[in-house]
């Protein structure tokens, strides 16, 4: 037993359940009565996990037939394939769920689909080529089977991942906004994995699901998602490299697909594999803010419909968890109990850690209109962590803005004093030194301060809890302006706000 991720995935456990408590709760605050709550997304998704979670155990453990179509191999094929599939469809769910200013017509996912799937069977001819041509294989040296795994392995998938998606690009005008890029290129690397998958699969004798379902699939996502993320920032910068973007791109992607692969390739290094699980864990931290930073410069961004994190967060969990159950389930038929009951109790040592982690990061996206989100290295510990709690997005709510009188003012801040009470209203989220839960107030009358905006200030909010206007007034920050901003980039420069005070807030309704 890998006794640290075995603690790991049992902490993120109990606090999966904690947040789901409070979820719950909020949704049964929500209803009136005992009907209108049971007719919620909440209880529906609930019961839906429960029955999912218990039903097999049952039919496995007490209907008695184990092994009834023992080594079958027409339907280990079958279950290979209808598991492979369902891996790849369960993450386009998730890719349709976040493409949320305007959908894809499922005609172009499903060619784009294909055209992965197809161009699949071209790395074999490709990395024959390159062995006969360059001598190039694995022979257990270390830098031999390093620049292998980047040349004769990422960079070979890489390119013919990457063709369906120059092949949307070049032919169909549907690519218009880009978060595009992203959606197609990991649409064209999921139905690269459903072959991948369909082989690993039945090798394994489907005892390989949680690895290709959590790992394989979503890293060929995320290093096809580099190329696609750099066109779109290149574009968007307005630098032009005069089409060798295309090569770096394709590099950068080999090698991380590259350095993926080498620690659980090379036996010399193999003792490092850990290496492969951080390096995934700091790639899911690094492709939500790529998908998050492509829908924030969406020309279709309107907050009129809003993006519901939590349904997604335990949409990923109820549907892996329902292809995990169908591979134990087959296993049983396949095999006999006591094999599938070993798959199941695996995959608490690392899996149930990596399906809480992807479910946590995935769906905390932030809508915040042209803001791109630094990735910065000040706090490594962020990429290994789950980000539990974000923020909702509060524009368009009334506030009340107050300075209680036994509020101590800041010395040289009394003048301040007789300007508030105030209402005003939450018009624009923006990023204030990398803080994203800072919004653009406009009062209800104009307040005149020297050398500052009379009509617009900024309120940054100190705590992050959901309901932060509600009940009590929460504490806030108030900022003057000296200029109008520029909202291309969706944050303001420090040297044009200018610090007020301290007040409390709540919503009006």
């Amino acid at each position: 037993m890998n006794t640290p991720f075995f603690i790991l995935s049992l902490l993120l456990g109990v606090l999966f359940v904690q947040v789901w408590f409070q979820d719950f709760k909020k949704e049964w605050n929500r209803h009136d009565t005992l009907s209108s709550f049971i007719r919620s997304d909440k209880f529906k998704e609930t019961r839906y996990f429960i029955l999912i979670i218990s039903l097999p155990i049952l039919f496995v453990n007490y209907s008695g037939l184990d092994g009834l179509y023992y080594h079958s191999h027409s339907l280990l094929l079958f279950s290979s394939i209808v598991l492979s599939f369902s891996i790849s469809f369960v993450w386009y769910l998730y890719l349709s769920r976040v493409d949320h200013f305007e959908k894809e017509p499922i005609k172009n996912v499903l060619l784009v689909f294909i055209l992965g799937a197809t161009f699949t069977y071209f790395v074999f001819p490709i990395s024959d080529f390159v062995n006969q041509a360059f001598n190039f294989q694995l022979n257990g040296e270390v830098w031999n089977d390093w620049w292998y795994c980047v040349f004769g392995i990422g960079m070979v998938e890489e390119l013919v991942k990457i063709i369906p998606v120059l092949i949307i690009l070049k032919y169909s005008k549907q690519v218009n906004e880009p978060f595009d890029y992203i959606f197609y290129g990991s649409i064209s690397a999921l139905g690269f994995a459903f072959v991948e998958n369909s082989l690993y699969l039945k090798n394994s004798i489907l005892t390989a699901v949680y690895g290709r379902a959590l790992f394989a699939s979503v890293a060929h996502m995320f290093f096809t998602s580099i190329i696609c993320y750099g066109l779109v920032y290149f574009k968007h910068i307005k630098v032009n490299l005069k089409g060798f973007e295309y090569p770096i791109l394709l590099f950068v992607a080999s090698l991380a697909h590259g350095f993926y692969d080498f620690w659980l390739i090379n036996e010399m290094v193999s003792s490092y594999y850990f290496l492969t699980t951080f390096f995934f864990l700091a790639s899911i931290y690094l492709w939500s803010t790529m998908i998050n930073n492509l829908l924030n410069i969406s020309p279709f961004y309107s907050l009129k419909t809003e993006f519901n994190k939590s349904k997604v967060k335990y949409r990923i969990v109820n549907f892996l968890i329902t292809t995990f159950y169908f591979a134990y389930v087959m296993t049983f038929l396949l095999t006999n109990k006591s094999n599938a009951n070993r798959l199941l109790i695996n995959a608490w040592e690392l899996n149930v850690f990596i399906l809480l982690f992807l479910a946590f990061n995935l769906s905390q996206i932030e809508l915040l209109r042209g803001f791109i989100g630094r990735v910065t290295f000040r706090n490594r510990l962020l990429f290994f962590l789950p980000r539990i709690y974000s923020s909702p997005n509060f524009v368009g709510k009334r506030v009340h803005f107050q300075v209680p009188e036994k509020m101590e003012m800041r010395p040289g801040k009394e003048f301040l004093r007789p300007y508030f009470p105030k209402k005003g209203t939450l018009t624009r989220r923006i990023s204030i030194q990398g803080n994203t839960d800072c919004y653009l107030v406009q009062f209800d009358e104009l307040m005149r301060l020297k050398g500052l905006l009379p009509d617009l200030f900024i309120a940054k909010l100190i705590s992050k809890e959901e309901e932060i206007f509600s009940k009590n007034p929460r504490a806030m920050v108030i900022y003057g302006l000296r200029k109008r901003p520029d909202f291309r980039y969706g944050t303001i420069p420090d040297h044009d706000i200018v610090f007020l005070h301290e007040v409390l807030g709540h919503e009006i309704t």
